[in-house]
């Protein structure tokens, strides 16, 4: 209802509004107890000094970057809430449609990194859009996806969904997503598209929305989402059960590449195998130094200052965490042609 929607997205502005408050309250303590805390360091100086030695040289660095890691993963980089009241709050700032694929691209290995052909209202997504196309036709095993109904978790502002539909040819596409701003906005914007249906839910419980019953959808599709669930496992579980038999489970994410073998196993816990699966680094890296101009000038003209400095970091373009992480070979993206049996 309008009513819970709003209450959503009111819970969103509150959480927020309580991180920057707290921050705020916690910087204010520090400034004012300066002196004290300025004398401490000065005088344990030394023991400071060797602590530092011994976290940068030694293995003492192991268990305290594990806990930190874990405080990390579980207050921002795999939180629900946090991630559906960021993207609730970016639509209400940024409600426009000027980006409608937030996802890190795909480009071939030439010159222009084109796949395939556009129309000129969606070329300038071009590489968000061959991602799309990449994935959801199996590596180009699939050259149509007519009379199929495709469900993508984590659908964000639908554009790939639009992409599947109109040059895909899919009978009907299917969002879910946990910002309810984001599936209020879909649902408005693309209102004259029949065969668009957005719902709000979670990855991770698919199979509660009485529209995605037990073997039921030809395929599920996931772009560059799935390394933020917390239980990833648990959605590839939700997969299995929605799928027809013979469905298609087909997924490009990315991740830090020594958590991708344990991905893989995830995957296969249940009656879906791995029939296909690519390295697309290279594609990806490619894609963003052609698209990175995009990407850079999107911020600078759409986006608060205050915000910018977060959305540069995870934009993708050269010089961010994420172009960084691709090119030294810390992160991989990776694409999965996952099936289940026949029968």
């Amino acid at each position: 209802s309008t009513q819970s929607t709003w209450g959503k997205q009111l819970g969103s502005v509150l959480y927020f509004a309580t991180a920057i408050l707290i921050f705020l309250t916690l910087s204010i303590t520090l400034l004012l107890t300066a002196p004290t805390w300025l004398r401490i360091l000065f005088n344990n100086f030394p023991v400071i000094l060797l602590l530092g030695i011994l976290f940068k040289y030694t293995p003492a660095k192991i268990p305290i970057k594990l806990v930190g890691n874990k405080i990390y993963y579980a207050l921002v980089y795999q939180n629900k809430i946090f991630w559906a009241s960021l993207y609730d709050i970016m639509l209400m700032l940024y409600p426009n449609g000027v980006w409608k694929n937030v996802n890190y691209g795909y480009a071939t290995l030439t010159e222009d990194g084109q796949l395939m052909k556009l129309d000129k209202e969606d070329e300038e997504e071009r590489f968000s859009l061959q991602l799309y196309h990449w994935t959801a036709t199996a590596m180009g095993t699939l050259k149509t996806l007519d009379g199929m109904v495709v469900v993508e978790p984590s659908s964000g502002r639908g554009g790939g969904l639009h992409y599947i539909l109109k040059y895909l040819k899919a009978k009907k596409v299917i969002g879910v997503d946990i910002s309810t701003a984001q599936i209020q906005w879909c649902k408005e914007y693309f209102a004259k598209e029949p065969a668009m249906e957005f719902l709000y839910g979670d990855a991770e419980n698919l199979s509660k929305l009485p529209q995605l019953q037990p073997n039921t959808i030809d395929i599920v599709l996931s772009i560059d989402s799935a390394h933020l669930y917390p239980n990833f496992k648990r959605f590839c579980e939700e997969v299995d059960r929605i799928l027809k038999p013979g469905g298609y489970f087909l997924i490009t994410d990315f991740r830090e590449t020594k958590f991708f073998e344990q991905a893989e196993r995830e995957m296969e816990s249940f009656s879906m195998k791995i029939v296909k699966k690519q390295n697309n680094t290279k594609n990806v890296v490619h894609g963003l130094k052609l698209d990175g101009e995009r990407r850079k000038k999107l911020i600078e003209q759409h986006v608060h200052f205050w915000f910018r400095p977060f959305l540069r970091w995870n934009s993708g373009a050269e010089g961010s965490r994420i172009f960084k992480g691709l090119s030294s070979g810390k992160f991989a993206s990776m694409t999965y042609v996952v099936q289940k049996p026949k029968n």
